[in-house]
């Protein structure tokens, strides 16, 4: 193939296998795994180098986090570039970093608050890439804080598939936000973390309209983990009186094939942090 084509990738290779990863409960069912899948790849005419394997491992790195028996976080190496990431000069600059913070979304639960601040640059006219930033001392707090809170970043839970799970899901003036947590041993532990703010339109919807907002937006977001769960879903929310129309939202929300029931809550603390803006 003449080099440049669009469609060059495509035809000089039939497919490509980056990054294998095996877990398994236990070091019996883990042997029983890897051989499995050394004969797939032995059946597919593949080999692999054993220099860059790693077997038996209870802690491993993988595309940017660290999974050990407690959970997921983010991993120790990005959190150092991080850290040392200077303060953004323009406009580029700071999406670069945003666009690193938001890989790590979910295990900040007071993610969208920090970043409103920051997300400000990037509006309207101040938006173009060659702009320089003129920061203040809100918005380099802001800053500082975005890596403070990654260096802090919760250490979620990994899915089971057979425990009980809770989304709790909150909406105030500005915003909505939810966490997903999993029963284990009697004790709630999170999932992952949502949160985002209200397009001007939204802002002006009930309070029941935004409560259903946040529902349907991070029932989306974590829609992966319920369609894997094996018992039925709770969706907590504190807004006890619901209207009697059927808006259009509720519609979709209704169509998607999840066990899920819902149970009024008070307060939303663990959830109203991500949500409120100044």
């Amino acid at each position: 193939m003449t080099f440049g084509l669009g469609n060059a990738a495509q035809t000089f290779m039939r497919f490509l296998i980056d990054n294998i990863l095996i877990e398994s409960k236990d070091e019996a069912q883990h042997i029983s795994h890897l051989k499995q899948v050394f004969q797939r790849l032995l059946d597919a005419g593949l080999v692999i180098k054993v220099a860059k394997c790693q077997f038996l491992q209870t802690e491993v790195d993988f595309l940017g986090h660290h999974i050990s028996v407690s959970g997921i976080e983010p991993s120790k190496e990005r959190i150092k570039v991080i850290e040392n990431f200077k303060i953004p000069e323009t406009v580029k600059e700071l999406r670069r970093y945003l666009g690193v913070i938001n890989f790590y979304h979910r295990f900040i639960p007071n993610a969208a608050e920090n970043q409103a601040v920051l997300n400000n640059y990037l509006k309207g006219k101040k938006s173009n890439v060659k702009n320089k930033i003129h920061w203040i001392e809100e918005s380099v707090q802001a800053f500082e804080n975005s890596k403070l809170q990654l260096y802090k970043a919760t250490v979620l839970v990994l899915p089971s598939g057979y425990a009980h799970i809770y989304l709790m899901i909150d909406a105030s003036d500005n915003g909505i936000g939810a966490m997903l947590q999993q029963l284990e041993h009697a004790v709630w532990k999170p999932l992952s973390f949502f949160s985002r703010k209200l397009t001007d339109a939204q802002k002006r919807y009930s309070t029941y309209d935004k409560e259903l907002r946040a529902a349907y937006s991070s029932v989306k977001y974590v829609k992966h983990f319920l369609e894997e769960t094996n018992i039925e879903s709770s969706i907590g929310e504190d807004t006890p009186n619901k209207p009697a129309k059927m808006p259009e939202k509720k519609i979709r929300f209704a169509q998607m094939p999840l066990p899920v029931s819902t149970r009024a809550t008070r307060g939303g603390r663990q959830v109203r942090l991500p949500v409120r803006y100044q």
